[in-house]
């Protein structure tokens, strides 16, 4: 008998928000991974949703550009980008999402 392993297909979600909204950030990604993502896997629904946020870089320094460049490419390389907004749009996601 063959062992069929389990691949799901990864949907990466990239969270695009300004500093007031942490808590939400957070919210939204363990309902994500501790919600969802198990519910998939025990309907047999092989997809697995993965929530990329800024805060998951390592700090580095930036000799060209901005350090929102990399997270504007990341919003774009996603297969859906959510924007969170509790006050104000800020430049960095204005720039993710545009």
């Amino acid at each position: 008998m063959a062992v069929t392993s389990y691949q799901p297909d990864v949907c990466r979600i990239f969270l695009s928000s300004g500093d007031d909204a942490s808590a939400l950030r957070d919210l939204t990604y363990d309902l994500a991974h501790e919600a969802v993502n198990p519910q998939l896997l025990q309907a047999a629904i092989p997809v697995q949703l993965l929530v990329d946020r800024w805060e998951l870089s390592p700090p580095r320094r930036v000799f060209e550009g901005t350090v929102n460049d990399e997270f504007v490419e990341r919003a774009k390389a996603s297969k859906v980008t959510v924007s969170l907004l509790i006050e104000e749009l800020g430049a960095g996601t204005r720039q993710e999402i545009e």
